[in-house]
């Protein structure tokens, strides 16, 4: 019996930064889609429902809390945990995600 691969989203902007994380989670075992556009990761979403998404927080189109908004307004996603990382330190912001109820920071 073949066991099957935990499905993520990866959205992350920065190149450099997508790839290392991205080996990381291929390294350790995952099927990994990543997407350096949140709008087009969005139009995925539509037709996919993945075991996790992970996202930038400061992406120049649509921003990780906007994608993640757009994401929860569909139900088939509310058991789909969703990952915000970034730079960004601020504490206002980071209680404004949890207050979204997103699964981590």
């Amino acid at each position: 019996m073949k066991i099957q691969k935990k499905k993520i989203v990866l959205i992350e902007d920065d190149v450099a930064l997508g790839n290392s994380i991205l080996e990381l989670l291929l390294l350790s075992n995952f099927d990994v889609v990543w997407f350096e556009e949140s709008r087009v990761a969005l139009h995925y979403l539509t037709q996919n429902i993945p075991d996790l998404v992970i996202s930038d927080l400061m992406m120049p189109d649509m921003n990780g809390e906007e994608l993640y908004l757009n994401i929860r307004k569909n139900k088939k996603f509310n058991v789909v945990p969703f990952i915000i990382i970034t730079a960004n330190v601020d504490d206002e912001v980071k209680l404004r995600q949890f207050e979204h109820v997103v699964n981590d920071y």
